[in-house]
């Protein structure tokens, strides 16, 4: 007691900012000595920040409450205190307490009208918040933060008639609240709508009741504003009244997560959405609706994802008649059938195994991997026509029909196609109805896959052969050799100018490469059973070769690198003892080798006279290079610092000068 009369008297004079803590780990309180202490502080006026934490009384202090003596308070966090009167911001409702003798301070007065930020944090006997006439307590109230309050269940802000303004302005929080956090309240079942104005705001409310798991609303790093929702258990359409749609016409992104359906009236006021994210079995955007009466709306956005989605064909094909402008188009984990019209080019997904000769039919994915028939109806995806990047990922037993008429529509330029082992299955010849498109009609520049044998077939490669530039082939694991077929569709592909084979594990050597006349790049990455470079050899218009963790490859067979060879890059190939002498072309300019511990030497005669720049990293065998008068006189470059060899350092720091970069 004696310190704080000490501090009371000399220390407190100038103080702005104040922070009152007890130890949490304390073995005794003593409740009435703690409100004393609290008590016989005599704060200066100008006090603008106040932080009490952990206090062990049952009231506030009466400088805090009925004797308000800090009213320019700018920020109040209260934190683990077990209080039974609060300060005079609302009217509190507490546990095990009649609402009688809560603390009753719901009249329109000016105490906090200073108060910006406003945090209560394990509050542990706080069941309700009611704030009347918001506009008035808390008038500059900028940040509030409610957290770890386990027994709150009501925030309440009503207006009176005195602030008519702000309710006809349908502000239901606070009129300058610009940053909420609401955080494990895992009782909280009512609180007003979010956001709670039009201009830019931050709202996050995560552990709370009604199912809710997670709701931010907030701009992100691109400064563009995103709405996130994630539910739990129960699905309850009371969701979407948590939200203030009127407000939500600058979201660009919106991401829902096992939410119940969203109405189409509440989609409609998105004006602004660009990119429209779907994860968990129940994230269904619109529900069925009968008719054309909403066909004219036609949504923004641009980019969707769908992950997980447990919903029919019907319900996918509807959905997707909002968006004209879709540009991009995910799919993961997801098995569906779209039946179209015959007369309009079309994209038909559809299981594997079902027969051109049935009716249109759909399959529904049930729970238990069950399945059944229902019939369908058939859809126009016209607008799919402005569909230009498209993704389809764990889709089971998903295949396209009708691939030639989507690529036709002059917009897809990017597929990304991985584990739908049938999606390039068997293309069935045209209807007679069917227009035909010329294969110069396809746009589609780059194609990543996991079905090697499912693109190398000659009606995709013809269908591709003047677009396709970039193609990938990643995480194939069935495919050991390419059989003559093969070979020959990958030479159909006359505009590829970069190949990449990745993780492919039973490859034993990429075949057929060296017709593809504009092939400029080549990459072999984590091919486990690759031992050599093709026999037949590579094209001549390459001009960088990658090979990286090829554990199988011992050496670069002589003669097999072309002569408009540029940049060669090997990494992390632990069976690699030396590069063979005159192997390299004398077209090289750039040799990087990185993690082969097995090269010991790096002869005069295995680097060409065209060499200007060689980069040696993770070779500790490397010990040294040629004498300077023997290194190639165009190197103009040479990088060794992190070689692990710092003998191979030392040599080449006295290069320092001969050659213009060095880094050792």
């Amino acid at each position: 007691m004696e310190d704080v009369h000490k501090a009371r008297l000399k220390q407190i004079k100038h103080l702005h900012k104040l922070t009152l803590e007890w130890d949490a780990n304390r073995p005794k309180k003593d409740t009435i000595h703690e409100e004393n202490v609290l008590e016989i502080l005599i704060l200066p006026s100008a006090l603008k920040d106040l932080c009490i934490r952990g206090h062990g009384g049952t009231k506030c202090p009466q400088w805090l409450g009925e004797n308000l003596s800090v009213k320019k308070l700018e920020s109040l966090h209260l934190d683990g205190v077990a209080w039974n009167i609060f300060p005079p911001i609302g009217e509190f409702s507490l546990v095990n307490e009649p609402r009688e003798e809560i603390s009753n301070n719901n009249i329109c007065h000016d105490k906090f009208q200073n108060l910006k930020s406003l945090e209560l944090v394990m509050l542990p006997s706080l069941r309700s918040w009611i704030v009347k006439a918001p506009c008035h307590l808390f008038a500059q109230l900028e940040v509030l933060v409610i957290r770890d309050c386990r027994e709150l269940t009501e925030l309440s802000f009503s207006h009176y008639a005195c602030c008519q303004q702000q309710k006809e302005a349908k502000i239901n929080w606070f009129p300058r609240l610009r940053e909420l956090k609401i955080k494990k309240c895992p009782k909280l079942l009512s609180f007003p709508p979010v956001p709670w104005t039009r201009a830019p705001c931050s709202a996050e409310i995560e552990g709370v009741g009604s199912g809710l798991e997670e709701l931010v609303c907030k701009e992100n790093y691109k400064s563009e504003y995103r709405l996130k929702i994630k539910m739990k258990g129960a699905l309850v359409s009371e969701l979407w009244n948590m939200l203030a749609f009127d407000n939500l016409n600058e979201v660009k992104d919106l991401k829902m997560d096992t939410c119940p359906p969203l109405p189409l009236h509440h989609i409609q006021m998105l004006s602004s959405l660009k990119s429209l994210r779907l994860y968990g079995a129940s994230s269904i955007v619109f529900p069925l609706v009968e008719g054309e009466r909403h066909a004219e709306y036609q949504s923004p956005v641009e980019h969707i994802a769908i992950d997980g989605w447990d919903a029919s064909a019907k319900e996918l094909t509807q959905l997707l008649t909002y968006f004209p402008k879709l540009s991009e188009l995910n799919m993961q984990s997801y098995v569906v059938h779209i039946p179209l019209p015959r007369a309009e080019p079309l994209l038909m997904l559809r299981p594997a195994d079902y027969s051109t000769t049935k009716k249109q039919d759909e399959l529904v994915q049930e729970e238990g991997s069950k399945a059944r028939w229902a019939r369908a109806t058939p859809c126009p995806l016209s607008n799919l026509a402005s569909l230009t990047n498209l993704t389809i990922w764990e889709c089971g037993d998903l295949r396209v029909e009708g691939l030639r008429h989507l690529l036709a529509q002059d917009r897809l330029t990017k597929l990304e196609v991985s584990e739908t082992p049938n999606f390039f299955a068997g293309p069935e010849p045209p209807l007679p109805h069917e227009q035909e498109f010329p294969s110069s009609s396809s746009k589609l520049q780059e194609l990543e896959t996991d079905d090697v044998a499912g693109v190398l077939a000659a009606p995709i490669c013809t269908l591709l052969s003047s677009s396709l530039t970039d193609l990938r082939f990643w995480g194939d694991e069935k495919v050991d050799r390419f059989t003559k077929v093969q070979e020959d569709a990958l030479r159909l592909l006359t505009s590829l100018e970069e190949i990449t084979f990745q993780g492919c594990d039973k490859l034993q050597g990429p075949a057929g490469l060296q017709g593809l006349r504009n092939l400029k790049r080549l990459n072999i990455y984590n091919c486990i059973a690759i031992r050599l470079l093709p026999k037949d050899g590579l094209p001549i218009s390459l001009q960088k070769l990658a090979i990286d963790g090829c554990p199988a490859i011992r050496s670069l067979p002589k003669d097999c690198l072309p002569s408009s060879l540029q940049e060669l890059n090997i990494s992390d190939c632990q069976a690699i003892q030396s590069l063979p002498k005159d192997c390299l072309p004398s077209s090289l300019q750039e040799l990087n080798i990185s993690d082969c511990p097995a090269i010991q030497s790096l002869p005069k005669d295995c680097l060409p006279s065209s060499l200007q720049k060689l980069v040696i990293r993770g070779c500790p065998a490397i010990r040294s290079l040629p004498k300077a008068n023997d290194l190639p006189s165009p190197l103009r470059e040479l990088d060794v610092r992190y070689s692990r060899n710092e003998e191979l350092r030392r040599q080449c720091r006295k290069l320092i000068g001969i050659i213009p970069v060095v880094y050792a």
